[in-house]
């Protein structure tokens, strides 16, 4: 039988739980949290909100979740980026059918670049769960595109910052362009704040990506008058 397993079960593990339990199908689900508090405070959301829990299975140590983890099971990892790699890295050694990992995936380059490479090594196909690119207007907007065609395109995100917001703006980029190959032309990074998530930083400023013989894109946030 299928298995879905949610490791991470804050706001954002919630919402995939509601949405899994909420479809009829057969499966399992399973879920883990290092936060005891988080698993236990489940199951006041889930009678809350009506969600069905008779599929849904808690485990409360690493390698419970670890051992049922196998390649029948689609593994979501919702957790902090907080020891990411260590994390990856032990599902991947179990061969899940597929993985989706929320961004950020790591917390450095390096750490990103080794689980892109175990996941290629050991066959896991993985994929971050981001849905711009099939929005109607996202789709009109690739098809009136031309390869022939320079272009400048300039992005302004008030309010959001160029760490966690910005990468979806320049995603959806490189995607409407058909971009394999971009170059960083500049950047300026005038400072960073606490985001919504306590204990989190961001930064705002501009980044400018250059198309070699197409065009450029400005991702740009500033801070005015203490509101980013």
């Amino acid at each position: 039988m299928k298995k879905i397993i949610v490791i991470g079960t804050g706001n954002l593990g919630k919402r995939y739980l509601q949405a899994i339990l909420s479809v009829s199908g057969s499966f399992t689900c399973h879920c883990y949290d290092i936060n005891r508090d988080a698993l236990d405070g489940l199951q006041d959301f889930l009678h809350k909100n009506n969600i069905p829990d008779d599929r849904l299975t808690k485990h409360y140590e690493l390698n419970e979740i670890l051992g049922v983890t196998d390649s029948n099971a689609l593994v979501i990892i919702a957790s902090t980026a907080a020891g990411r790699r260590s994390l990856i890295s032990g599902i991947i050694e179990r061969r899940p059918e597929s993985m989706i990992v929320e961004k950020p995936v790591a917390q450095t380059r390096e750490d990103y670049l080794a689980i892109m490479e175990e996941c290629k090594s050991m066959n896991v196909p993985s994929f971050t769960h981001y849905t711009l690119r099939f929005q109607p207007f996202c789709k009109l907007l690739k098809e009136r595109v031309r390869e022939e065609k320079s272009f400048e395109l300039i992005s302004f995100l008030p309010a959001m910052g160029l760490a966690c917001v910005s990468i979806h703006y320049i995603d959806l980029f490189l995607w409407l362009f058909d971009i394999t190959s971009p170059e960083l032309s500049g950047y300026d990074f005038q400072g960073t704040y606490e985001q919504k998530r306590k204990g989190f930083q961001d930064m705002y400023g501009e980044i400018i990506i250059k198309v070699p013989g197409r065009g450029t894109g400005r991702f740009i946030n500033s801070e005015v008058n203490g509101i980013r």
